[in-house]
This record gives C-alpha cells, structure tokens and sequence, in this order.
C-alpha cells in the first residue's frame, strides 16, 4: 500500500446486532465488542468455520492465526 493510501472495512457488527436469530448472549457480547466470543458463537450456531465467523466479526479465531505472547509457548 503506498504512503497516504487509506481503505475502508466493512463491517457486519450492525448487522448482525440486527438480526433477529442471534441469541441474546451473542448480541450481548457484540455490544460489549468482545468480538471472540460472538464468533465462537457464531461458529456453534451456524456451522461456520473460524475463518468465517472471524472475517464477519474481523477478528482473529483461528488458533494458528492467533498471536502469541512473548514468553508463552502456544
């Protein structure tokens, strides 16, 4: 990306929050933006995998994706 450049993100939070088949717990979470455990959620209740529930909360799941703490062995 050059110098200066900027690019937008989608986000699908608000549509999510939207939705009428989210459970509560789900929503709650979304609105406290502790983005991991919707898409744990998300994952349980629509069968997705953790690229996808991590590409519609743009949030990091899957293990190997993961950062890692300096000092702590995965």
């Amino acid at each position: 990306m050059e110098k200066g450049s900027h690019f937008m993100k989608l986000s699908f939070v608000p549509l999510l929050l939207g939705g009428k088949s989210l459970t509560a717990k789900t929503r709650n979470a979304l609105r406290e933006d502790r983005r991991e455990d919707p898409a744990a959620l998300l994952m349980q209740q629509y069968d997705l995998d953790c690229r996808e529930a991590g590409a519609l909360l743009d949030v990091s799941v899957c293990e190997e994706e993961k950062p890692t703490e300096p000092g702590f062995p995965r």
